[in-house]
Order: structure tokens, then sequence, then C-alpha cells
């Protein structure tokens, strides 16, 4: 998160992020579309809104298809990170418990990006085997802006839930963050998504400022993933059925707890059936 923190946040309409995206689509290309990765989080997210109610990240998170080690994640990410050394980027390798990372970074404009592959060894792969494929298998391609190529992204519902799912875990942590769900009840009107922007460009600075705090990181990620459901929930919409149904996938989502009750009233149209 600190190392993300340091890059400046962008959207789909800025350069790095596009060859980013043409370099990941090199796997789609090697596996012949076999459903092996997939855009996930907030640059997901963007990619079914348009561009003036993007909300800015620092990274390009994907869903992979397999287990992988480290040693693996070097084998495998070879066609991204060729890509772009040929089109004068720099690329480092390095991973956190979550995930395998590439760093990477201009040497002519300074510009800088992080593309993380989820990372799940044998064990955990097999364990969530089924949720995962279900999502690869319901994914969406998109263009990419005006490149030639394109790229995959989840399916509405399954960028919601994981965002919905880590909301009701930090809410039940995090008491104080109730009032920060209220505000995301509000109408949606265009006042309150240039509010609600404005608001998160705000928190961003506050965590850039102070690298190394856990609970302001956390509180960033916390309204970026509340303002991405709303967003999300109202621009595109969802299907009830398999939003349901990929529910109980997620524990936290099939908990009863007032706060799980508090985050879900800020989808629209709510008729869901979670336990």
């Amino acid at each position: 998160m600190l190392k993300k923190l340091q890059c400046l946040a962008k959207t789909l309409d800025d350069e790095i992020v596009r060859d980013c995206l043409c370099a990941t689509g090199t796997l789609d290309d090697l596996y012949q579309n076999k459903n092996m990765i997939s855009v996930v989080g907030g640059m997901g997210v963007q990619s079914y809104v348009h561009k003036d109610y993007r909300r800015p990240t620092s990274d390009i998170d994907l869903l992979v298809g397999r287990s992988l080690n480290y040693a693996e994640f070097k084998e495998f990410s070879k066609p991204v990170r060729e890509y772009l050394q040929d089109n004068q980027y720099n690329v480092e390798t390095g991973k956190t418990s979550g995930a395998y990372k590439l760093f990477v970074s201009s040497p002519e404009t300074n510009d800088n990006l992080v593309i993380e592959f989820g990372r799940k060894n044998d064990k955990n792969f097999e364990k969530n085997r089924r949720h995962i494929e279900r999502e690869l298998n319901n994914a969406r391609k998109k263009m990419i802006g005006d490149r030639y190529g394109t790229y995959s992204t989840l399916a509405p519902e399954d960028l919601i839930l994981p965002k919905l799912s880590r909301c009701v875990n930090t809410a039940n942590r995090r008491a104080d963050l109730k009032n920060k769900v209220t505000t995301y009840e509000m109408p949606f009107i265009e006042e309150f998504i240039q509010r609600r922007l404005k608001n998160i460009q705000e928190l961003r600075k506050n965590a850039i400022f102070n690298l190394g705090d856990p609970l302001i990181a956390e509180e960033l990620r916390f309204v970026s993933d509340l303002y991405d459901i709303r967003i999300l929930s109202e621009l595109v919409g969802y299907n009830e059925d398999y939003l349901n149904e990929a529910s109980k996938d997620w524990a936290a989502l099939n908990e009863e707890s007032s706060q799980k009750a508090n985050i879900l009233r800020i989808l629209p149209k709510l008729q869901l059936n979670f336990h």
C-alpha cells in the first residue's frame, strides 16, 4: 500500500495505464483467451463508467486463474515485462503477502504504476478455484481506449462483492468510520459524485503526507470502496440473482451484523437475500 501511494493516481485515460493493459493482453494471446487473467479492483470499476466519474488509482489489480510461486510468477509475467521494456519502460518485480507485483516506470516521463497479480499457493487456489473460475468465465472484454487491443475485466457483480465484503470487515473493526457510510446514502446526483471524488482526493493526499499510518490508509481504501460500489451500482447496475448467488463465497456477507446492514443500504433498489 505504501509504495502504491507514492505513485500518482491514474485513470484509464493515462498512457501508462493503456500501455500496461496492452502488456497484460499479451497473456490473453499466449493462453489463447482461456480466461487466465482479468482486471479487478478500482481499475475494473473504471472500465464501466464515464471518464468524468472514474476514481483515480495507482495500480492495476489482476485476478489470475492459476496458483503461482514467485519463480512461476516471474516466468508467467515475462511476456508482460518484455512488452513494457520494448516500449521503453523500466520494470521491477516484487511481492507482498497478497500479490506479486510489477513496478512499472518511465525514465522519460518519470511516470509510474503498479501491476498486481493476485497471489495464491496451490492449497489456497484449490480452495477458491470454483469462484475464481466462475468470475473469470463471467468476465467482460473491453477496448483499450484508442489502442488496438482488448482486456478482460470482471462482471459488475464480481467487482462489487469483494468491496462490500472488505467494507463490512473494516466497519466491524472501525466504528469511527460509520459516518463515512452515511454520506454514501445521499441522493445520486452530479454534486454527490464530484464531492465524493474531491473527498477521496483529499484523503489520498493525507495518506501520502502520513505514509506509514495504517489507519489513514485504511480509511482511504474504505471510502474508495464505498465510492466504487455506489458508482458501479448506479451507473451500470447488477443482476440480483447472480449477486445473491455469488455472495455465498464471501463470509462477511453471510453473517448478520449491524455494520453489514448499514453498508448494504448504499446499494440502490436493494432486494438482496444475503444470509
